[in-house]
């Protein structure tokens, strides 16, 4: 798959953005992203309610970075 023009890597960017917002959408309204929330709140109350506090913060890690690298490589393109 090649982007020869300015106009289709746009467009490709365009598409991109779209399912990345999508994707953060529905994380922060689905039962992980009100963990997200609960521990940026209070960290405390959120391991009195059995929320593993290093697990949650790992998985946050991992997303943040998959959200890094997806950015990263498509400034290769420009």
């Amino acid at each position: 798959m090649g982007f020869d023009s300015l106009v289709s890597i746009y467009y490709f960017y365009i598409v991109f953005l779209l399912v990345i917002t999508l994707v953060n959408y529905r994380l922060v309204h689905s039962l992980v992203g009100r963990t997200f929330i609960a521990i940026s709140q209070d960290e405390d109350l959120a391991h009195s309610l059995g929320i593993n506090i290093v697990r949650v913060k790992l998985i946050s890690f991992i997303i943040s970075a998959i959200f890094a690298g997806v950015a990263g490589s498509a400034i290769r393109y420009v």
